[in-house]
């Protein structure tokens, strides 16, 4: 190996982004005439201890759920090679089937449920055929592809109908907060 890391030229590129992206946001506020959100109210942490059950038991479902796929995918590799004795690259290979396909079910799984509404049967079925999926792994000898794609359509779906629910909790003046809960629990 020569030692070069493969994400380094992605780096710039995200750098690029971000900043075009902040210049989009400040040209759209001057187009807009938007003033900077001042209500006079101030936001402190323990304002969190009022938001709705609703809003704690989605902060609990996205924390379990994620809990439940991120540190199989980092220890996911090493499970396929020893569990199912794939090669190295072929155990790579279906590690990665949650990303991969997941680019692709995203949008599909937003328009759907866009056209079908119902976010909560559809996290559901996901959050279910998610543990259906790491039981097959667990305990049958199947090849892994078929619930790793299953996994992999089931994280998209949970993502879109998750993330939705979370912006609609009418926790407005909350936003950053309501989002960023979950999230940095996940981390």
């Amino acid at each position: 190996s020569s030692g070069i890391n493969a994400e380094w030229p992605l780096r710039p590129g995200s750098l690029l982004c971000s900043v075009l992206l902040g210049f989009l946001d400040k040209r759209a506020s001057r187009i807009l005439r938007k003033e900077s959100a001042g209500t006079g109210e101030t936001i402190k942490l323990s304002d969190v201890k009022n938001f709705p059950v609703s809003a704690w038991l989605i902060f609990m479902i996205c924390v379990t759920y994620y809990v439940a796929i991120f540190p199989f995918i980092s220890l996911g590799k090493l499970f396929f090679e020893e569990k199912f004795d794939l090669t190295p690259s072929e155990a790579s290979i279906c590690n990665s089937l949650v990303y991969f396909i997941g680019a692709g079910a995203s949008p599909i799984a937003g328009i759907i449920l866009d056209k079908t509404g119902r976010n909560i049967m559809w996290l559901f079925i996901a959050i279910m055929i998610t543990l259906g999926s790491h039981g097959l792994m667990a305990f049958t000898f199947i090849p892994p592809y078929i619930p790793m794609v299953f996994m992999a359509v089931c994280y998209s779906i949970c993502a879109s109908a998750l993330w939705p629910m979370v912006l609609s909790l009418s926790l407005s003046f909350y936003l950053f907060i309501s989002v960023s809960l979950p999230v940095s629990v996940c981390l």
